[in-house]
């Protein structure tokens, strides 16, 4: 319960201060790039609003340094079948569950969401976390990281069957405008 009050709270406080938000370039990018990662810079003279938004891709093992933590897609398992018999993809789905750690690198601690994380399949639609996440005994929960320290865990998203072009989509932060894409 109150896990449900912090993130009610949190998500309150996301809608207030969207409307605050200003459209001024940012002069530098808060993330830096790992080895292995290519990064990409949408065209700035574009009218669209998210014009400085920033993307890098990456690959599963690739340490993902960005300000304040690293993030490492560890393991991908498509068709995964969980445990319970009641949990069935839509039809033409799969389940594909998908293994993280994140150490905190910072100077202070840092909050970590399984919320910050969606699945992008090859039709352009982006995939929240499937239910049968909360079923998981290694699930990736909302938690704050002290210094130093490492968590582990999965997330189980659906996608179509056979898709070859998944991503793994995190979006460090809900006030900036930069994501980073892990080629599943």
């Amino acid at each position: 319960m109150k896990k449900i009050i912090i993130l009610l709270t949190i998500l309150g406080l996301s809608v207030s201060c969207v409307g605050c938000a200003s459209n001024n370039k940012a002069k530098s990018s808060p993330y830096a790039s790992s080895s292995g990662g290519s990064i990409t810079q949408k065209d700035s003279s574009s009218n669209s609003s998210d014009s400085n938004e920033i993307k890098y891709e990456y690959n599963v093992g690739d340490v993902i340094k960005l300000k304040g933590e690293e993030v490492t897609v560890t393991n991908v398992k498509k068709n995964y079948k969980p445990s319970s018999a009641y949990s069935k993809p839509k039809n033409g789905n799969q389940f594909v569950k998908v293994t993280i750690t994140i150490k905190n690198i910072s100077e202070d601690n840092i909050s970590i969401s399984p919320f910050e994380f969606t699945l992008l399949n090859s039709k352009g639609v982006l995939e929240n976390i499937d239910g049968g996440t909360y079923a998981l005994l290694d699930r990736l929960e909302s938690t704050k990281l002290v210094k130093g320290k490492t968590k582990s865990g999965s997330l189980v998203f659906q996608a179509p069957k056979d898709d070859a072009n998944l991503k793994l989509v995190y979006k460090p932060s809900l006030w900036k405008n930069a994501e980073v894409k892990i080629r599943l």
